[in-house]
């Protein structure tokens, strides 16, 4: 039997699709990403994924690191690898807030603006009776916390980012590694959205917002599979796909 595992990323969307070949019917397979940051089960192969009846393993990836390589690796329930695709370039496809638990929620948007980061000690200061100098007792620093602000520029994408918004979880900025943002999962206090203004047009912008995630924590990646968004329906379907026949290429 022949494995065969192709991850091609889409600058459009924001994602990488990969596609295993060779399987069984009724297989369970995994699919993992390895880069800088470790190997991690992609988020729709982290409890396996069962081979379908007829066709491949099709499974896209919204949590890739943009900007750098990355490995694809295909394993059986034992951990061993059947196949990988190494060495796949990630382009930079600029900052996006995504939504990991609904991608369908997913926004491009701009890095409006990042007030300063601090990472939190945790630590207890001790005066001992007899001695000028302090004991102190420490566990290693918090995750980063702080303000960002992201722009959006059409009715559209404001109605996007509120939608993503709602449900109040924890939310993912994807932005190019070389920027140094600090924040990559997020839990965010209010997110107020402020109208832009500009100065050559001397004025407000009608549709463009600013979305300010206040006391934001970086927290660690939600667990478990992508979900249905729950506000989709039949008639949604036509604004998002063109045809019938296109939603199979783009949804699994």
């Amino acid at each position: 039997m022949v494995y065969t595992l192709t991850a091609v990323p889409d600058s459009a969307t924001a994602k990488v699709t990969i596609t295993a070949t060779g399987g069984t019917p009724g297989e369970v397979v995994f699919i993992f990403r390895r880069d800088g940051a470790g190997v991690h089960a992609i988020r729709d192969s982290a409890e396996g994924v069962e081979w379908p009846a007829v066709g491949d393993v099709v499974e896209d990836d919204y949590e890739a690191y943009q900007g750098t390589t990355t490995d694809y690796i295909l394993t059986d329930v034992d951990g061993v690898t059947l196949a990988s695709d190494l060495n796949v370039t990630i382009p930079a496809w600029g900052t996006w807030l995504k939504s990991p638990s609904f991608p369908a929620r997913n926004v491009k948007c701009y890095l409006s603006g990042i007030e300063p980061v601090t990472y939190p000690a945790r630590r207890a200061v001790f005066y001992v009776d007899g001695s000028d100098v302090a004991t102190a007792l420490a566990d290693v620093r918090g995750g980063p916390q702080g303000e960002f602000s992201l722009a959006v520029l059409t009715a559209a994408d404001v109605a996007a980012m509120r939608s993503l918004l709602q449900d109040g979880q924890t939310v993912m900025l994807d932005a190019h590694p070389d920027w140094g943002v600090d924040f990559r999962y997020v839990s965010a206090g209010a997110v107020p959205a402020v109208r832009p203004f500009y100065l050559d047009g001397l004025g407000l912008d009608q549709a463009a917002r600013v979305f300010v995630f206040t006391e934001a924590v970086e927290v660690d990646p939600p667990i478990g599979p992508t979900s249905v968004d729950p506000t989709w329906t039949y008639s949604v379907i036509p604004t998002v796909i063109g045809a019938y026949a296109a939603i199979p290429v783009e949804y699994a």
